[in-house]
């Protein structure tokens, strides 16, 4: 894939060409980027994907599985956000074929991967390969500026910031840059991997997760939920659970849904972090004694999304989650909630968490 504007283009380049082999020579390439075969390697996501053409899947998927920080669905999202799944597209700024690569781009990156004789940009079969290597390229060198402390932030969200607004310009801010362009695109790509994301990315009781794998987050995304009325920012990592839960259940998009808040009551509430939702399922109503019993957003809707949100524990990177009185925390199941040690009464309708669904993220 490739960016509408020369000079990023130039710029990718320039740094593909001197500092990966920088990298290389000093033996500081990333292996947990760099993946073998189709594994999921560090990034705890799947590599399958849903909602793909079926002519392009298998494709995408491989695109998708050459290294960890870049999966199939991203690929996906990238290809809609550009063409729109058209191979046949071309933008007015000269952008051609399915994975929207500029000429000049194609011609430093393009690489015949179905072994046709051609390095077609048109042809589907070349052009989505190349996009997952140059994005696979891109995130080793996102890589190794996070390890040698040159930015910070989430390695997906830096490297599509780096595709959009080039990688001097996030090495400059030290992460995504105050770019309303560049924020509004990494916003609206996530937006579409949600959609291609695999239903299930695993989890379980989540003995699996690391906090470790989940590093500190910037609130830089507006809170995108009825009930925030903008007030405040969210991490990327809430952002992308917050609109994967709302394109799953669309029924809970109600004021009664959000995630930033000051949550003055509680002075280690996540809420003003940026990194919690609460999210409307009724157990109970103490206004609508019927409302537990809505097959929408009652009580058996909201075990089954607290069960969802489980099983994709991982992938989303949840701590904890509040619901019918109980907690569940990675590696420890369900156990009684006490109410954030006091501070709320855990057998109130709302206190208690029976109304609404909490969710915390790393």
């Amino acid at each position: 894939m490739a960016s509408k504007n020369a000079r990023r283009a130039l710029l990718g380049l320039v740094v593909v060409m001197f500092v990966l082999p920088l990298m290389m020579l000093f033996g500081v390439a990333s292996t947990k980027i760099e993946s073998s075969g189709g594994g999921s390697g560090g990034s705890g996501s799947s590599r399958n994907v849903s909602g793909v053409p079926n002519e392009y899947k298998e494709l995408v998927i491989a695109a998708g599985s050459r290294c960890a920080a870049i999966t199939p669905s991203l690929i996906a999202a990238q290809i809609e956000a550009e063409s729109n799944w058209n191979p046949n597209a071309k933008s007015d700024a000269g952008a051609q074929g399915i994975s929207q690569f500029m000429p000049d781009t194609w011609a430093s990156v393009g690489e015949d991967f179905n072994k046709d004789g051609k390095i077609d940009v048109w042809d589907p079969a070349d052009a989505i390969p190349t996009q997952g290597k140059y994005m696979c390229d891109l995130a080793t060198q996102v890589e190794f500026h996070l390890k040698n402390g040159d930015i910070k932030g989430n390695i997906v969200e830096l490297t599509l910031a780096s595709y959009n607004a080039g990688l001097g310009n996030v090495l400059n801010a030290g992460g995504i840059p105050n770019f309303p362009e560049t924020i509004k695109y990494v916003q609206r790509i996530l937006e579409f991997k949600a959609k291609y994301d695999a239903p299930d990315n695993g989890g379980g009781k989540g003995d699996d997760i690391d906090p470790g794998d989940y590093p500190p987050e910037p609130q830089i995304y507006e809170d995108p939920t009825p009930g925030s009325e903008h007030a405040g920012k969210v991490t990327a990592r809430t952002y992308r659970m917050i609109t994967t839960v709302m394109q799953k259940y669309p029924q809970i998009k109600t004021a009664a849904l959000y995630c930033w808040d000051a949550h003055p009551a509680n002075p280690t509430s996540d809420h003003p972090m940026g990194r919690a939702c609460d999210i409307p399922f009724y157990g109970c109503d103490q206004g609508n004694l019927d409302a537990s019993n809505n097959p929408l957003t009652g009580k058996a809707a909201g075990n089954e999304a607290a069960q969802w949100l489980i099983s994709n524990a991982k992938s989303f990177g949840i701590s904890y989650i509040i619901w019918q009185g109980r907690i569940w925390e990675p590696g420890k199941g369900w156990y009684a909630y006490d109410g954030a040690g006091g501070i709320y009464n855990p057998n109130d309708c709302s206190g208690g968490h029976y109304d609404h669904i909490h969710v915390s993220v790393f």
